[in-house]
């Protein structure tokens, strides 16, 4: 689905936010592109409401009267599985935007916006996330491949693609951690060796902050010839990975790999 697609469907969005003037600006730019949308003042309100009907993503201010953000994303979460979560925030006294936004991708965000943002930032970040699925029964499962070769991030999307995942991608460990786009995946694939920071750091600070998501971790070994190949994913898998494959792998191996681990999770 494109963005203005999602816009013209009509999903529908949660806004939890105790200032009326940012509900009625944010209620104002997305009803006019198209969306539904509710406003509470408070998690509290929210989860007093029956989870009946389709929510496709809830937009949650981090400082909040009663239970914060931080911690009412979790609950929205489990109240609505498969809602889209957009963390907003312009910081507090206690603590500073970018931690608050860094502490609500560990607890669940699927994007984050500082305050204050424009309007086409909120429109994407909304669109996006509907037209990725969110909300729905039967989205694509989202999958991120880390893998500092440009051919075989080609040859792993390509594959993932023809089996219908939606993919994410990055060229090292520091850009999957800090890219704002690849947030709520259902999988990551990583190679261990990579410039900067490898995979066994990925799949540790991954297992730190999102202990429920599998990893894949994928090698060749080190070096012309391939040393140190059962090492490192014996590593990977002391550390957190669910599962290892040996580089070079067939399209069937990588998809049977991904399938067993998104079935069990």
């Amino acid at each position: 689905m494109t963005l203005e697609g999602a816009m013209e469907d009509g999903k529908s969005v949660i806004v939890v936010e105790d200032s009326s003037t940012v509900q009625k600006i944010i209620t104002h730019s997305l009803s006019e592109a198209g969306f539904e949308v509710v406003t509470y003042p408070s998690i509290n309100d929210v989860l007093e409401m029956p989870p009946e009907g389709c929510m496709h993503v809830a937009i949650v201010d981090l400082i909040l009267p009663g239970i914060g953000g931080i911690t009412g994303i979790p609950l929205l979460r489990e109240k609505w599985p498969d809602i889209g979560v957009i963390a907003m925030t312009s910081g507090s006294e206690l603590m500073n935007a970018d931690t608050l936004l860094t502490t609500a991708r560990k607890v669940g965000a699927h994007r984050i916006l500082r305050k204050p943002f424009a309007e086409p930032e909120l429109l994407e970040s909304v669109g996006d996330l509907v037209a990725h699925g969110f909300g729905d029964d039967e989205r694509d499962r989202r999958i991120l491949v880390v893998e500092d070769s440009r051919t075989m991030r080609k040859f792993v999307k390509r594959a993932l693609r023809h089996a219908e995942y939606d993919v994410l991608e990055a060229g090292s460990m520091e850009e999957a951690l800090e890219a704002p786009d690849i947030l709520g995946v259902d999988l990551i694939i990583t190679d261990i060796f990579m410039p900067g920071r490898g995979g066994v750091e990925l799949i540790i600070e991954v297992r730190k902050n999102w202990p429920d998501v599998p990893i894949i971790a994928m090698s060749g070994g080190y070096g012309k010839d391939g040393d140190n190949l059962e090492n490192a994913l014996s590593a990977a898998l002391k550390v957190g990975a669910n599962a290892a494959l040996n580089k070079p792998f067939t399209e069937p191996q990588l998809i049977n790999a991904v399938e067993q681990l998104i079935d069990a999770a």
